[in-house]
């Protein structure tokens, strides 16, 4: 007896020991050359947010054609520097006007963290950090409440500690590393009050679901494809009993009206919504390209893979479609030899939110299922799943070689990502570091720009990697800029994503020469000039510009 206690002893010490260095290592990952990433676009919008302004407000004060440093620009993004004294009810109402598909919770958090942290967007991204390693445990906890499997628990752990699209997540000021740690919590101790027979522990966990599921939704209005996986579960388990049934219905009306003040605001700011969203459904992809998008974001979970066009990296081909014979020979596995419970809770998991982005995308047309973020559900439901098969199949060499194989991949991508200044997930500023460079590598320089679109948030990010000798000459798009000057004072002039009504404008100027200075899908740089400047320059390429 005391030789078995003895064993069973040891053997809880190395499986945590084992859970302790998983999230050591995932934080070594997550912080890791933090400050050297670049600050972007839905950064800004975070941060402008967490200190409690409405876009309107940043536009109408620096927007209006005055010259300004960069400084200018990112220090009024602090609670200390900040244009006016905000409190967390501005928070709340810069949201609601500008953003109200964005539930406050997450910027709220921040906010609070903030003030005791740090007064800036990098002690926001620890914010994430810190969602993103809480994560494991929960992780652990549920692959233990479904499996009753060490090795699948340590699996699905390492997993997500290992993974390049969690692990970059938890680097943003954003709120999705927030909202898995709410995704993972409400499956967990929704599990447990279905199994529990005492009624003391069945009331605690309800009331933990019920607060997990709300915490979510006001996180990520998101959570409410989670909702509907879940109930999904739970109609085509149907192992109701009275107490289940009440206590269920009962968590969601009681999230209904904890979320009802929010949904109120939003349905009152919904031609907002509408237009801040309308790119999402509006965007259209021919078929190949989207089911491309759908398999590079299964890779992401263990590759950096930017765009398609990785794809066309044969190696990258080869990879992902391991990655996905092996989900599909593991989802195989499952349906034919899984226990019902099981079955069922992981193909809801994992498929279900994935399903309702894709459908209406079929139907009606749009992008919903190639938008990264919106996976993250379906992407901890893909990492159960082969989870699941490699720790059952555990003993076979080939499940060790796999699992030896996507621990690899994602290291790999981690020590990349440790040593880079961007990644996919900074989207339409992948590139804004090149752009920094050419404008930094003469001054004093100066940057003519204006607001449309996503070039205010590009704006602001930029003006983090600018030096102090560039500056920044910014209009409202309301504004015309018919009657250009050239500015004297500078060695070089550059329009920064130049709207098309004012190429057209200039393009009729006969004075002014362009030469494009850098281009990709979202950034465009043009260098100005003076045709008479330009004269004893054989080098500058006179280029009209594009269309």
């Amino acid at each position: 007896m005391v030789s078995k206690n003895i064993f069973i002893n040891l053997f809880f010490r190395r499986i945590n020991f084992a859970i302790i260095l998983i999230i050591l290592f995932a934080l070594l990952f997550r912080l890791t050359n933090l400050t050297s990433k670049i600050i972007w676009h839905d950064e800004i919008h975070s941060q402008l947010h967490i200190v409690g302004y409405y876009s309107q407000e940043l536009k109408a004060h620096f927007f209006n054609g005055s010259i300004i440093h960069p400084q200018d620009l990112f220090s009024s993004l602090t609670l200390k520097n900040n244009l006016q004294d905000t409190t967390f009810v501005d928070t709340i109402k810069g949201l609601l006007i500008d953003d109200p598909h964005h539930p406050p919770l997450y910027y709220l958090l921040a906010r609070f963290w903030l003030h005791i942290w740090g007064d800036n967007i990098i002690s926001a991204r620890v914010l994430s950090i810190i969602s993103g390693v809480l994560i494991l445990p929960i992780a652990y906890l549920l692959s233990q409440q479904i499996f009753n499997n060490q090795k699948i628990n340590l699996i699905f752990t390492l997993l997500i500690a290992n993974s390049p699209f969690f692990i970059l997540f938890s680097q943003e000021a954003r709120e999705y590393s927030l909202w898995t740690l709410f995704i993972l919590t409400s499956y967990l101790y929704l599990l447990k009050a279905l199994k529990t027979t005492s009624i003391k522990l069945a009331c605690l966990y309800w009331g933990i679901y019920t607060l997990s599921i709300i915490a979510g939704i006001y996180t990520s209005a998101l959570m409410l494809i989670v909702i509907f996986s879940q109930w999904i579960y739970l109609v085509i388990l149907n192992q109701w009993n009275r107490r289940n049934l009440f206590c269920y219905f009962l968590s969601l009306s009681l999230s209904f009206f904890a979320f009802l003040p929010w949904l109120i605001g939003f349905l009152n700011n919904f031609q907002t919504y509408k237009i801040a969203t309308a790119w999402i459904s509006e965007t259209q992809l021919p078929l190949n390209i989207y089911f491309q998008y759908l398999f590079i974001n299964v890779g992401r979970l263990f590759l950096l893979l930017n765009e398609v066009t990785s794809l066309n990296y044969h190696l990258n081909i080869y990879i992902v479609s391991i990655i996905i014979i092996l989900l599909i020979n593991s989802l195989i596995y499952i349906v034919l030899n899984c226990q019902k419970n099981i079955k069922i809770f992981l193909i809801c998991f994992s498929l279900t939110p994935i399903l309702m982005l894709i459908i209406p995308d079929l139907l009606l047309g749009g992008i919903r299922g190639t938008i990264s973020r919106y996976l993250v559900p379906s992407q901890l439901g893909l990492l159960l799943i082969i989870s699941y098969f490699l720790g059952i199949n555990y003993k076979y060499k080939i499940a060790k070689i796999l699992l030896a194989f996507l621990l690899i991949l994602g290291l790999s991508a981690n020590i990349k990502n440790m040593y880079a200044t961007t990644a996919w997930t900074k989207d339409i500023n992948y590139n804004l570091t090149a752009v920094a460079n050419i404008v930094n590598n003469d001054t004093p320089s100066l940057i003519i720009g204006n607001d449309f679109g996503y070039h205010f948030g590009t704006f602001f990010a930029l003006s983090y990697l600018l030096n102090e000798n560039v500056n920044l000459q910014l209009f409202s798009r309301q504004r015309e800029l018919q009657n250009f000057q050239y500015p004297a004072d500078f060695n070089k002039v550059y329009f920064l994503n130049m709207p098309d009504s004012l190429k057209l404008e200039l393009k009729s100027n006969e004075n002014i020469v362009f030469k494009e200075s850098f281009s990709d899908r979202d950034l465009w740089l043009w260098e100005v000039k003076l045709r008479d400047e330009i004269k004893t320059e054989p080098e500058f390429d006179e280029k009209s510009i594009k269309k």
